[in-house]
C-alpha cells in the first residue's frame, strides 16, 4: 500500500468520526454508537447487516470506513459477495477497493495538490456520506452543491467537515508515512 492510500484510509476514518475510537474505528458500529463486542485484528464477526441496523440514521455501516452492508458485501441485493469477517486486514482491503475504485485513472500521488484533492474528494463523496462536494454540479442524481453530502437528499446524511479541513487532514496523514 502506497503512503497516499494509508493516508486516503485515514482520511476518510477522520471523516467518518472513527479514527482514534475505540480499536481506531475497526469495530465501530453506526458512527460509534456501539461497538462491535468481542472484536479483534484477527476477528471471525462477520457483518452485522440488518441486526446492526440503526433506525435513527437508518444506517448498517460499521468498521473504520462504516461499510454499509451491502457495500461490505461488495455485489449486489441480487449478488452479493462474500460476507467476509470484519478483521483490519479485510477492512483495509475493501476500503482501498472502494477508494481504488472511485479514484482509477487519478495519479494519487498528486493530490497534494489542492485542486487534484478536490476533485478526488467529489468522487469519493459519491462512496462516503461524510465526505462533502466540493463543486456544485448535477448528475443523473440531481443537483449537488458545494460544501453538501452527495447524499444529503435524504434529510439524514450531512457532512460535519469541509473540503479545507479534510484536505489539512489528509496532508497531516501523508506525512506520517
Amino acid at each position: 500500500m502506497t503512503r497516499e492510500e494509508k493516508a486516503l484510509l485515514d482520511t476518510i476514518a477522520f471523516t467518518e468520526g472513527t479514527l482514534g475510537v475505540s480499536n481506531n474505528g475497526y469495530d465501530v458500529v453506526v458512527g460509534s454508537k456501539r461497538l462491535i463486542s468481542g472484536w479483534t485484528k484477527d476477528t471471525t464477526i462477520v457483518h452485522g447487516g440488518s441486526n446492526w441496523y440503526d433506525k435513527s440514521t437508518n444506517s448498517t455501516a460499521a468498521g473504520r470506513y462504516q461499510f454499509l452492508y451491502s457495500t461490505w458485501l461488495g455485489g449486489s441485493n441480487s449478488n452479493p459477495g462474500p460476507n467476509l469477517p470484519m478483521t483490519k486486514e479485510n477492512q483495509d482491503k475493501r476500503g482501498l477497493d472502494l477508494i481504488n475504485n472511485a479514484l482509477k485513472n487519478t495519479d494519487k500521488t498528486k493530490l497534494i495538490i489542492k485542486s487534484n484533492f478536490n476533485d478526488a474528494l467529489n468522487k469519493l463523496a459519491k462512496t462516503w456520506a461524510s465526505i462533502p462536494v466540493t463543486s456544485d454540479f448535477t448528475d443523473s442524481n440531481g443537483v449537488h452543491k458545494a460544501g453538501t453530502s452527495y447524499y444529503n437528499k435524504d434529510g439524514i446524511n450531512k457532512t460535519h467537515i469541509s473540503a479545507d479541513k479534510i484536505f489539512e487532514i489528509y496532508k497531516l496523514a501523508l506525512s506520517k508515512y
